[in-house]
């Protein structure tokens, strides 16, 4: 069976508008409100969040084992270069690389985590290439989007249910469509394009009871800020219930296509969280 990864096709870091929360970053003031009880209606604490964007490329259960991405570029000649990862706000996430390199294709891998060291939540990313001549000057900056479905809580929560049963998101970079829409592509691990990767309002949310692992999912669309959902937990009564695993193997792969004889930064691929 095909092992389907999403790779996206190149757009620029100018996002269309058009929501109904206008804030554009993570400090503006976004807030939602998710709530978790049981059946009585009763507020269920001390429960891990996660939480991403709904997609049908997704390969739920592959990701834990495939966290890294390889991000890979075209220069003509040697020269100064810089390749950074940025969030969709377009805060700097980590920078890559930042050194003179010869001409030809070059490549680096990104492993999701931010410069200290700190596995990403899932949303929207930025590669950036940026090149510069022996004056200084910019001749030529790219960026690539590249979306991240990371479904691993042993890497990152949104946040943990308080005793009345809530979590409180502040963080607006998790709903990438709120930042408005940005045409990309599902590519699979051979780099052949599979159809559209449409940003969606639709979110999951998953929540984890860590003492037995056991996990449930909820589906909600996320429109603006100021919503509140509440999710029913269903729970569990043994410890030998268990949630979804998620183990897969990382698949190596070549582009074989000769370097350019110009500056290009390809969409990373695979995609390692899908």
């Amino acid at each position: 069976m095909r092992v389907f990864v999403i790779c996206l096709a190149a757009a620029g870091l100018a996002l269309a508008g058009g929501c109904q929360d206008d804030s554009t970053g993570p400090d503006d003031r976004f807030v939602l409100t998710v709530r978790a009880v049981d059946h009585e209606g009763l507020p269920v604490p001390d429960l891990e969040l996660q939480v991403m964007m709904d997609s049908s490329w997704y390969q739920d259960g592959r990701a834990a084992a495939k966290a890294r991405t390889e991000i890979r570029w075209d220069q003509p000649v040697a020269a100064p270069v810089t390749v950074t990862v940025l969030d969709v706000a377009g805060g700097l996430v980590r920078t890559l690389f930042a050194d003179t390199v010869e001409a030809g294709r070059h490549g680096l891998i990104w492993n999701g985590e931010d410069e200290s060291g700190v596995h990403q939540a899932s949303g929207l990313y930025y590669a950036r290439l940026v090149a510069r001549d022996a004056s200084g000057a910019v001749v030529h900056d790219q960026s690539q989007p590249m979306y991240m479905g990371l479904m691993d809580f042993r890497r990152m929560t949104a946040g943990v249910t308080d005793a009345g049963g809530e979590i409180v998101l502040t963080d607006k970079r998790l709903f990438p469509l709120l930042y408005g829409q940005v045409e990309m592509d599902a590519v699979d691990e051979t780099g052949q394009v599979m159809g559209p990767f449409p940003l969606v309002h639709l979110m999951r949310f998953y929540l984890r009871d860590p003492r037995y692992d056991h996990v449930e999912r909820f589906d909600h669309e996320v429109l603006h800020s100021g919503q509140a959902l509440v999710l029913d937990w269903m729970g569990v009564d043994a410890p030998a219930a268990a949630g979804p695993t998620f183990a897969a193997a990382l698949t190596d792969t070549t582009n074989p296509e000769p370097p350019g004889d110009g500056y290009r930064l390809y969409p990373p691929y695979p995609n390692p969280f899908n």
